[in-house]
């Protein structure tokens, strides 16, 4: 037996036990999954939602509304102690972010976390890690005994590409500045 889709009308061949189970229910038998959840959607915008939803906290707080107030005030003197105890430790925690950050400036720490780090990344290159290792440190040296002209000049910024490059940045900025 053949049906119809009551969503995308399209002829299908129901299972028979499903068909026969739609009948004696009164319920509509969709060709797929995808129609039956297309079929039960409720189009309605954001806006009729939130409305909804705002009648619906209104209706509830009418109703409810003591109750609630009372189940927060219980939750809240139930855990005061704890509370106010976090709030003191809070208002420490300006005064201990304070020292933090002139901990974080000092050169011992600096160095200590540079190798923290250098030994988190090494992890990433196995058996390569000390190649790695070597090869950061070779790296730094030859910066340190570059100038920043020549470190410039070895990436490419002097060449004529990257001046062409630089000047149409500066005219479109300059030209933005203009229109506005």
């Amino acid at each position: 037996m053949k049906r119809k889709c009551p969503h995308c009308k399209k002829s299908f061949q129901p299972v028979t036990g499903a068909a026969n189970r739609a009948d004696k229910a009164g319920s509509p038998l969709y060709c797929s999954r995808a129609c039956s959840g297309l079929a039960r959607r409720v189009n309605r915008s954001p806006e009729d939602k939130k409305a909804a939803k705002a009648e619906y906290d209104r209706k509830r707080r009418a109703e409810l509304g003591e109750s609630l107030r009372a189940e927060k005030r219980a939750a809240y003197y139930a855990n005061h102690d704890t509370n106010k105890a976090r709030a003191a430790e809070l208002r420490k925690t300006a005064e201990y972010k304070a020292k933090h950050l002139v901990y974080l400036s000092t050169p011992e720490y600096r160095a200590k976390k540079q190798e923290y780090d250098v030994e988190l990344r090494k992890a990433g290159y196995g058996d390569f890690a000390e190649t790695w290792r070597l090869l950061l440190d070779l790296e730094k040296e030859i910066r340190s005994q570059q100038s920043s002209y020549e470190r410039r000049k070895a990436r490419g910024y002097y060449t004529r590409a990257s001046i062409t490059r630089r000047r149409e940045a500066w005219q479109a900025r300059k030209n933005l500045t203009q229109a506005t």
